[in-house]
Order: structure tokens, then sequence, then C-alpha cells
């Protein structure tokens, strides 16, 4: 799907600034309502990136391809594996940041203590480390919470409910819901 972008250019300052749709964040290929679904899909079901990436491209595994190998061709869907890990894990290292914000906002708005959940127990087996583990469990106890909020506040989204927040964790990115990633190193001088 293509969308227009209008672009307009100040006479005084000779900025170009662009008018972006509410589901378009700037620098990001993607729209909102995509990288939702796949921190969604992946942190709350038992699917793997590649069904995930599947999934919200609404496509299916050609008959000569595997779920392997069907990004290999000129029909991939746009929406690969690696950017649905690459969200995924972004966002599951902003998690503590909003936490704390949400956690409270959460609270402020309950007559009685909130009590998290039980995160599923098949996220541990889609972990290869004690640390991934415990990022999607964060995780999913923080889906859970936008939840509770989005249904309060009557916001459609977690995407906007985390960009219409009255404070922000400064550990996130332009988005509003990525950790920033860090700087590469320089390589060392021989």
């Amino acid at each position: 799907m293509l969308t227009s972008i209008c672009r307009l250019r100040c006479p005084r300052c000779r900025l170009t600034p662009r008018l972006l749709p509410d589901e378009i964040l700037p620098w990001v290929q993607h729209a909102m309502p995509d990288i939702q679904a796949s921190c969604e899909i992946y942190v709350e079901t038992d699917t793997s990136y590649r069904e995930a990436a599947m999934a919200i491209a609404a496509a299916s595994v050609p008959p000569q391809e595997s779920l392997s190998t069907c990004w290999g061709g000129p029909d991939a869907p746009s929406l690969s594996p690696s950017t649905v890990f690459r969200w995924v894990d972004r966002f599951g290292r902003g998690v503590s940041a909003w936490w704390i914000i949400l956690a409270a906002e959460a609270q402020a708005r309950s007559a009685k203590a909130l009590r998290p959940q039980e995160a599923p127990q098949g996220q541990a087996a889609k972990a290869r480390s004690a640390a991934k583990a415990s990022a999607l469990k964060i995780a999913w106890h923080l889906l859970a919470l936008l939840r509770w909020l989005r249904d309060h506040l009557a916001i459609p989204d977690w995407p906007r409910l985390l960009l219409l927040a009255p404070a922000k964790p400064r550990a996130l990115d332009h988005t509003g819901f990525f950790a920033v990633c860090a700087a590469p190193r320089a390589p060392a001088p021989p």
C-alpha cells in the first residue's frame, strides 16, 4: 500500500517538513499497526519471527518454498523476520523504562492494588538466554498493562498510548517505544 506524503517548504528558513499520517512514524519504514502486531504476536503467542512476519503480511508460503526459504525470491513479503526480530528486541529493551511510568499511571487510576498475571510458560522455550527470557516476560507484562490502560483510557492502540504519554523515559528513541540502540564502536587503531 502506498501513502502520499505532503512536503512543505518554508520560504524563509528553507526547511522542508513532511506531514505524516498518524499511523506512520518518522524514519520507520513500516506503519505502527505492523510494529504493534509484530510485538504482540511474537510476545503473546508461540509463533516464531518467520511465522509472525507471514501473519502480519497476510501471506502464505508458496508451494515450492518453505518458511525458511520464501524470503529469497522476488515475491517475498516486504516485512522480513529480521525486521520483526529487531522490533521485538528493541521493544523488549525499552520495556523496563516504560514499566515504572505506566505502572504508576495504572495504579493511580485503579481503586485497588494491581496484580500482574503470570506470563505464559511457552516464552521460556523461545529464548536462548536468561536475559532474553526475562525481557520477553517483562514485555508480556507490559503488553497486559498497556491493554488495561487502553481499555480505561479509551485509546485504540498501545503505540498511540505511548506516544501520548505525559512522561516519557529518556532511554527511548524518536518513536517513543523502542530502546535507543547503542552506537557502534569505532575499531581500535592499528
